[in-house]
């Protein structure tokens, strides 16, 4: 048995999502929904005070903040966790949850 993980955005998504894989026959034990963030906000970094990297002398006119937001990394707070068995069901997956915006977290990036 494998595990496979898709990231969603929004929790109706990844319903839906959960709800398809139920309809093509996968058992409700072998697709479980996770929410993987919480009303409180962002719990990596130090959102209050920074991180300690400002302007740098190749570009001074760069605001302190401004290299944080250069490469933003953009996550689903909705986890749908599926064990599969083989590779026809890894494909099938693929093709339930893909349109409906499921993303993988391992290929993201």
């Amino acid at each position: 048995m494998q595990t496979m993980l898709r990231t969603f955005e929004a929790y109706a998504h990844a319903q839906q999502a959960r709800e398809a894989l139920l309809g093509a026959g996968f058992s409700p034990e072998a697709v479980r929904l996770e929410s993987i963030d919480d009303e409180a906000g962002p719990v990596e970094g130090n959102f209050v005070i920074g991180n300690g990297r400002g302007v740098n002398d190749e570009s001074p006119a760069q605001p302190d903040y401004c290299s944080n937001f250069e490469r933003t990394v953009e996550r689903g707070v909705h986890l749908l966790v599926i064990a599969v068995q083989d590779d026809a069901q890894r494909r099938r997956v693929d093709e339930l949850v893909s349109p409906l915006g499921g993303v993988d977290p391992e290929a993201a990036g």
